[in-house]
């Protein structure tokens, strides 16, 4: 029995990929800060100017400043896990958020709170940028 199409465009939109499944449907790529499924329609470029970051990461933590705003897009540029809080250090051994490298997440954060990152396999650079 083939798989119907409506179960593989739900798998993809849990599996938070960014652009278009083969029905040109969007797919998720994060949350709202309500908690909503946010689509890759809901990227746009409203970030605020100026206000983003770049972060190293390796097998050493890189993290963010603190973040003035409630909604942060994030790109990091090799697989990474991320992890957000008042001084978080993210890790590496699963249990912080996994984000595919090339890929935008958009996250909740309390204005003030912090991002970091820290490779899967390789070291790359986390782009921060408040949208909200």
């Amino acid at each position: 029995m083939a798989i119907p199409q409506k179960f593989k465009d739900q798998v993809a939109t849990w599996a938070g990929l960014v652009g278009k499944d083969s029905s040109d449907d969007p797919v998720a790529v994060g949350v709202t800060a309500s908690g909503q499924l946010m689509t890759s329609g809901d990227v746009g470029p409203e970030a605020h100017d100026g206000q983003g970051e770049s972060v190293s990461y390796t097998g050493t933590a890189g993290t963010s400043a603190a973040i003035t705003g409630t909604i942060i897009d994030v790109t990091c540029t090799t697989d990474a896990f991320v992890a957000i809080g008042a001084a978080p250090t993210a890790v590496a051994d699963g249990t912080d958020y996994f984000v595919s490298g090339g890929l935008t997440y958009r996250f909740p954060i309390t204005s003030g709170n912090k991002i970091s990152a820290i490779q899967l396999s390789s070291g790359g650079t986390m782009y921060v940028h408040p949208v909200g």
